[in-house]
């Protein structure tokens, strides 16, 4: 799911939006504004959005339930006036792969002609064998055939007579429901896929790629790439794969077979006094300082040399104004090319990985000796090196093996038992302070968030402050 440590300020303005959508994005407004395309028509649109954010299983680590994005969705789809009895909402202990299969069962044999069924899951996605992904319901057990396989997914439709499906997930290797879209379209069923990551790609810490589509559906202007007064479902898809690459460093999924991508979703708003029109520099994205370091961020306006921007931390936005002169270009070049051997992180690990496609900072990699299932684009954040000839083909990362270009020093089997320390989550580093020990682990406080955020991590996510 897209997630990460969030900002103590206050969440985005959705609620204060929810009432006016529902009369700005009803079907006439839409209708009048498009008179040819299809468009999203709430009263005839069925949903089922699963959200688990904590498991039983360890290896599983769970997610705060801060602002969680999931329930924001549903939310601005009641508002948009989608009926209470076509919205299945699921969260966490309520979400088992039984419940949602049910659901998605439901909805699709209630489907009228002319409908549209839309199906949502964020937590944890498994890629089991490298070949089948397992959605991580919260009933998910070990040694056991549990959790939400995708190939399951596709008979639930049976029977089916609406007009399209649309499949979104925010996990990693969420591109694995590309597969199931494919399978409808089989069966003679129009679908699309639209994901946070590709079949093979981990997936971000962060809500972006949710909150993505929190912002196309709730008819920002920012997703209006033409500026017709229309968001498409294309626009949703180059919104999300943007944001997703600007401040994730990832390529999305995305799978339309049968070109659903001029679906109107919203029709555009200008309420935000943030989004005035004739902005030249808005949707611009550049590099600001915030909280010591630096972060990708949104134009929002330019006004007498000052720029309003948008920076998000994990189901938060954060507006700052800045001096126009003090940010800089985002930069998509690293400077690798196609051959280039690299030592690429995944789960813990390095692995010597080749470069076949650059596009920016991502890099398209295979894994001499694996298949092309695990083929994927990787950004800064996952490249740990150019690979050393002679070297390992694979080591773990901490064990002294390698040291990252562009990240911090690995840690060191001699990791701090106390005081303050730099604590890792996704890739990044936050300051903190060790608090005590539990199982083997060290119990951690983040500065500046809540107790909600205390938890207890392995050694080698911990180092040192420097002084």
């Amino acid at each position: 799911m897209g997630r990460g440590r969030p900002t103590r300020t206050a969440p985005g303005a959705l609620p204060s939006f929810l009432a006016a959508l529902a009369l700005l994005l009803s079907l006439g407004g839409v209708a009048r504004a498009a008179e040819a395309a299809p468009t999203l028509d709430p009263a005839h649109t069925w949903t089922v959005i699963a959200g688990v954010l904590k498991w039983d299983l360890p290896e599983l680590p769970s997610f705060s339930p801060h602002h969680r994005r999931d329930v924001a969705l549903d939310a601005l789809l009641a508002a948009r006036g989608v009926p209470d009895a076509q919205r299945t909402l699921l969260l966490d202990e309520a979400a088992t792969a039984k419940a949602v299969k049910a659901a998605l069962k439901r909805a699709a044999a209630a489907a009228r002609p002319g409908d549209t069924l839309i199906f949502y899951f964020d937590g944890h996605g498994i890629l089991h064998e490298g070949r089948e992904v397992i959605f991580a319901t919260s009933d998910i057990q070990k040694r056991v055939r549990s959790g939400l396989h995708l190939t399951d997914l596709p008979p639930l439709f049976a029977g089916f007579r609406g007009a399209r499906v649309i499949l979104l997930a925010d996990c990693c290797h969420s591109g694995g429901l590309q597969q199931v879209a494919r399978a409808l379209v089989a069966k003679g069923i129009d679908a699309v896929a639209l994901t946070s990551a590709t079949q093979s790609k981990v997936s971000t810490g962060n809500w972006t790629f949710t909150q993505a589509l929190i912002d196309c559906l709730g008819g920002s202007a920012l997703c209006d790439a033409d500026a017709d007064g229309r968001v498409t479902l294309d626009e949703v898809r180059g919104e999300a794969s943007d944001t997703m690459l600007h401040r994730e460093q990832q390529k999305i999924g995305w799978l339309d077979a049968k070109r659903l991508g001029g679906l109107v979703v919203a029709t555009t708003r200008h309420d935000d006094p943030a989004l005035e029109p004739g902005q030249a520099r808005r949707g611009e994205w550049v590099v600001v300082g915030y909280r010591g370091r630096p972060r990708a961020a949104r134009v929002l306006r330019e006004r007498d040399g000052r720029l309003l921007v948008s920076v998000y931390d994990y189901a938060d936005e954060v507006r700052l104004e800045v001096d126009a002169t003090s940010v800089k270009a985002l930069d998509l070049a690293q400077g690798w090319k196609v051959g280039d051997e690299l030592d690429v992180a995944y789960e813990g690990s390095a692995y010597l990985a080749r470069v076949e496609q650059v596009d920016g900072w991502l890099c398209y990699i295979t894994y001499p000796g694996y298949g092309a299932e695990w083929n994927e684009w990787v950004g800064p954040d996952r490249i740990v090196r150019r690979h050393v000839p002679g070297s390992p083909v694979k080591y773990a990362l901490g064990d002294g093996g390698a040291a990252p270009t562009s990240a911090p020093a690995p840690i060191h089997a001699t990791s701090p038992t106390s005081g303050e320390v730099l604590i890792e989550w996704h890739g990044r580093w936050y300051p903190g302070v060790i608090t005590g020990e539990k199982g083997g682990k060290r119990c951690v406080h983040y500065d500046g968030y809540d107790a909600s955020w205390d938890e207890c991590v392995t050694p080698d996510r911990l180092r040192p402050r420097e002084p």
